[in-house]
């Protein structure tokens, strides 16, 4: 799971690669645990290369989640 820029102000590029097909769900935290954005894919397989809009977001540390249903993955990033 790679995120970039870090800290971000407005944009936030996403990379990964899941070598097998499942659903996935993305998830961001801010740091009280509350969810601030979600988005999901059914039968998702290959690499994953998308921007999410930050830009809504109050400045702050965030953890992107991103779950399948046998794995999970989780990366800090910082809003400036």
């Amino acid at each position: 799971l790679l995120l970039f820029p870090n800290p971000a102000i407005d944009q936030l590029h996403v990379q990964f690669i899941f070598g097998t097909q499942s659903d996935m769900n993305m998830r961001i935290f801010n740091t009280s645990g509350q969810e601030v954005w979600q988005n999901s894919r059914a039968d998702f397989i290959g690499q994953f290369n998308e921007t999410i809009d930050v830009s809504g977001l109050a400045r702050g540390t965030y953890i992107l989640r991103v779950e399948t249903p046998t794995e999970a993955y989780a990366e800090r990033f910082i809003l400036i």
